[in-house]
């Protein structure tokens, strides 16, 4: 069963073009989502240019205000012009404890735990407020450690039509597993290809089939939004292994062919460890 609602101590800072803040995150039980909830004379979810949260100094969470609405929406989350969540329980997976599977457990607490926000000058005398469901914790001891981050962006400009290697942050140490890996565009893309070790894992993925699949698996295609998705059948066990069996760092070749010049950011979501960020 999913965990109560709390309405967490109040953003400092909240304003236009400033960093709305909350330090201290209280710790001790398990944290299934956040949710901002926007108000104000104009406060949109594309005026959040900024999203991080930090986790025993590593930064778990990286996005835009209108990449994680698009994220949401991907995965079938209700969309709503005032609250905007950051959900790491999976209601969609088949089992209760797969579900919990990346839920943030800080019954052993971390050093810190904190969030930042930037908000964008162009809000107008905006208002924020910061909810968290929060659970007791983790009964599973594998899977307490496991978190659920989204990483990046990692951001490449290029100039042409033609088929490029992007940039993929899968943390610094490895280890990690692999969900997804969500390329934002300017709806240039028509082909992606993934290979791991030489090993293809999608390939010469047409866009049109490659989406034509994932929501034939419960996903919704959203315009400017690609994803390499290996859980989309909300299987946590599908995601991809970051090591080798023998323990060392796989390697990954990401690539997008492109049908005009474009800026792509991509976010990696993982199944990790802090100290595997």
């Amino acid at each position: 069963m999913p965990g109560n609602l709390y309405r967490l101590k109040p953003l400092q800072n909240v304003a236009a073009g400033q960093t709305a803040t909350l330090s201290n995150i209280p710790q001790g039980e398990t944290y299934e989502a956040f949710f901002l909830v926007l108000g104000g004379t104009t406060l949109t979810k594309g005026q959040l240019d900024g999203i991080r949260f930090r986790l025993g100094g590593k930064l778990i969470v990286n996005l835009k205000g209108s990449d994680l609405d698009a994220i949401n929406q991907y995965y079938l989350r209700k969309a709503s012009s005032q609250v905007l969540p950051l959900w790491f329980y999976d209601k969609n997976a088949p089992t209760p404890a797969e579900r919990n599977i990346g839920c943030i457990d800080t019954s052993q607490p971390y050093s810190d735990f904190e969030c930042e926000i930037d908000i964008d000058g162009a809000a107008v005398a905006p208002t924020l407020q910061l909810y968290c469901r929060r659970n007791a914790t983790l009964k599973d001891p594998r899977i307490r450690s496991l978190i659920r981050a989204y990483l990046g962006p990692s951001i490449q400009n290029f100039g042409a039509a033609q088929e490029y290697n992007l940039e993929m942050n899968t943390g610094s140490k490895g280890g990690a597993l692999l969900c997804a890996a969500h390329v934002f565009n300017s709806n240039t893309i028509s082909q992606i290809q993934m290979l791991r070790d030489a090993i293809p894992l999608i390939q010469n993925g047409l866009l049109n089939l490659v989406q034509y699949e994932e929501q034939e698996m419960t996903r919704f295609i959203q315009s400017g939004l690609v994803s390499a998705d290996f859980c989309m059948e909300n299987n946590p066990g599908a995601a991809i292994p970051t090591l080798r069996p023998n323990g060392t760092l796989a390697t990954f070749e990401f690539k997008a062919t492109l049908t005009a010049a474009d800026t792509l950011r991509v976010v990696t979501e993982l199944l990790t460890s802090v100290d595997n960020i």
